[in-house]
């Protein structure tokens, strides 16, 4: 029987510095940091749920992201007159922790619409593909935007369009590596957009587009310990930190005494993110946020850039 198996990796949206617009996707050998996606052929359409977070989902398939990516992906492909629509079995394998700030449904929704594509021998291109999964996505975010979805997707660190699937790839430094720490706390990511002001001023807009331009223009010349000054956020971050557990206790005390070279809330948080190179301490660092950071089940973790994004297994 016909069986497509997908995983995809879990992601770091807006790197402080590029809200809504920049992603990095990310791996780590500790443990499965992505979900899995299958398809197969049944006799009816199923909805199946395993794995360490499946309790925290409904089992209503309406209201999963899975079963959303199934139905727009038929309704997508139901014109092409040579492709036959089957009924299927999809399983959710879910290993990452929803409203945690890794790109949770945009990993779901990721594998499931490349395990469906896969599946029917790939009648969607790239950016049709792509295109799909932002539609899904914005059904958990309230909006469509692809600094989850396109880093895990196609990997690396992604610049993206907001107003549509394109995005740029670029350069991860293979100096820098990566300290994720999930305090355990869910941070809903529409409670989480809610918290931001509809308009800003024009200051604060200039610099942030400054630190922008300089972060890119930095990694493309190699010149790292600029582009990591440059990851600032003067959008999000001083309205969501109070969403996370001792936040600018924390930071301080990475920058100050850890010395890392960046960090930052993952997405709408609770995970929090941390850049080092070979001259920082990374199991210090890991062991500070496990005492000082992480609560109610939280992790943390070693990782790197993934720059695979999502592959059939």
């Amino acid at each position: 029987m016909k069986k497509v198996s997908v995983f995809a990796p879990a992601s770091i949206g807006n790197v402080s510095v590029g809200f809504d617009l920049l992603g990095l996707a990310v791996t780590t050998k500790e443990q499965s940091l992505g979900d899995v996606v299958s398809v197969e052929l049944a006799d009816e359409n199923i909805l199946q749920i395993v794995g360490d977070y499946a309790h925290v989902l409904t089992c209503e398939p309406s209201d999963n992201l899975v079963w959303t990516a199934l139905e727009k992906f038929n309704q997508r492909v139901a014109t092409d007159a040579s492709l036959v629509i089957q009924t299927v079995k999809i399983t959710l394998n879910k290993n990452l922790p929803i409203c945690s700030g890794l790109g949770s449904s945009g990993t779901s929704v990721v594998a499931a619409c490349m395990a469906l594509n896969e599946f029917y021998s790939c009648p969607l291109n790239e950016l049709d593909l792509l295109e799909l999964m932002g539609q899904c996505e914005a059904g958990a975010s309230g909006s469509i935007h692809y600094d989850n979805i396109a880093p895990t997707y196609l990997g690396g660190l992604r610049l993206c369009d907001s107003a549509c699937s394109q995005t740029s790839l670029l350069p991860w430094p293979k100096e820098w590596s990566l300290v994720l720490a999930y305090s355990g706390v869910d941070v809903p990511t529409a409670q989480a957009r809610q918290a931001l002001p509809d308009t800003y001023p024009r200051s604060i807009v200039i610099q942030q587009m400054q630190y922008l331009a300089h972060f890119v223009d930095a990694l493309h010349k190699g010149e790292l310990a600029r582009a990591a000054c440059n990851i600032q956020d003067l959008l999000a971050e001083p309205y969501r930190s109070d969403f996370l557990p001792n936040f600018d206790e924390v930071t301080r005390t990475l920058q100050n005494k850890y010395k890392v070279l960046a960090s930052g809330i993952s997405g709408s948080g609770p995970t929090i993110f941390a850049i080092l190179d070979e001259t920082i301490d990374k199991i210090a660092v890991k062991q500070y946020l496990q005492q000082e950071y992480c609560q109610n089940n939280g992790f943390v973790v070693l990782a790197d850039c993934d720059h695979l994004g999502a592959r059939r297994i």
